[in-house]
């Protein structure tokens, strides 16, 4: 087994695979709760801020115990949810802008599943049109390429 990668007990792998799927249905419940808004941090308004805080929390979480290219992605992700969009809006929407910028990074670098970069960086063209949808892309497309890597990474470890 590749030494860089990560050793992953059942636990891990089911906990690890929660918060993929937690985070893969976040943007799904928000705008089914709360209808359309402007951009996934919008909902730090609505009554669904714990989940928001929750949903990154975790996430954020996941990046750190992962390979170390998704460390930078973690800090960011947890900058912008420690730096609301209500008390700190300039922050919060440079630290956003940085962590979907971030996630680049280890998906360029990776030697496994390489389209999911061209995957990524489509979902950018629809944030011109509505941050929500572009978001809301960009963070299907993590969740889907974590789950594959998870899933690749156990397997291998299992045999």
């Amino acid at each position: 087994m590749n030494s860089q990668l990560p050793h992953i007990s059942k636990a891990e792998y089911y906990l690890r695979l929660a918060v993929i799927l937690l985070a893969l249905i976040t943007p799904i419940f928000f705008l089914a709760s709360e209808g359309y808004l402007p951009s996934i941090s919008s909902y730090w308004r609505t009554p669904v801020q714990p989940l928001f805080i929750i949903t990154n929390a975790a996430t954020s979480y996941y990046f750190f115990g992962s390979h170390n290219t998704w460390k930078i992605p973690a800090v960011f992700l947890l900058l912008l949810t420690a730096f609301s969009v209500d008390s700190y809006p300039m922050i919060h929407n440079i630290v956003a802008v940085l962590f979907f910028l971030s996630c680049l990074i280890p998906l360029y670098k990776t030697h496994h599943y390489q389209e999911f970069f061209w995957i990524y960086m489509s979902s950018v063209v629809f944030m011109p049109l509505s941050m929500t949808l572009g978001e809301s892309l960009a963070i299907a497309v993590l969740c889907v390429y974590h789950a594959l890597m998870l899933h690749k990474i156990y397997s291998v470890q299992k045999k």
